[in-house]
């Protein structure tokens, strides 16, 4: 049996982190507030995403072709989404992963939600 601890300066990283959570709630509500915005207008413009509301959102695409199709369209657009394909994602699925941080605002995250509806 192996095991590996984690690195001091990450364990290290991960207090300061919830130190910071404890003394600002307000950015776990602001990353609640982002993630559901993100979710909700991807959801309105009929994604399938593959997953309830989170600081991850997945949006499942048809093909891995479509899949580096629109990850490459994004990115011209300024947004930089996680391209996942097989062998990488279960059942085969292509994806593209977004990750909300409680510093996103909400003008980011509808720049983010204009730049999807291109690919409609």
């Amino acid at each position: 049996m192996f095991t590996a601890s984690g690195a001091p300066a990450n364990i290290a990283a991960a207090r300061a982190a919830l130190k910071e959570l404890q003394a600002m709630p307000q950015l776990r509500d602001s990353l609640w507030a982002m993630s559901n915005r993100l979710h909700d207008g991807l959801s309105k413009m009929g994604f399938d995403l593959c997953t309830p509301a989170s600081p991850v959102i997945a949006v499942r695409r048809p093909d891995e072709a479509t899949a580096v199709l629109e990850w490459n369209r994004l990115f011209e657009q300024g947004v930089y989404v996680n391209l996942a394909v097989p062998p990488a994602t279960p059942g085969g699925t292509s994806l593209l992963r977004l990750s909300v941080s409680a510093a996103h605002t909400a003008e980011e995250i509808d720049q983010v939600l204009e730049a999807f509806s291109t690919l409609l």
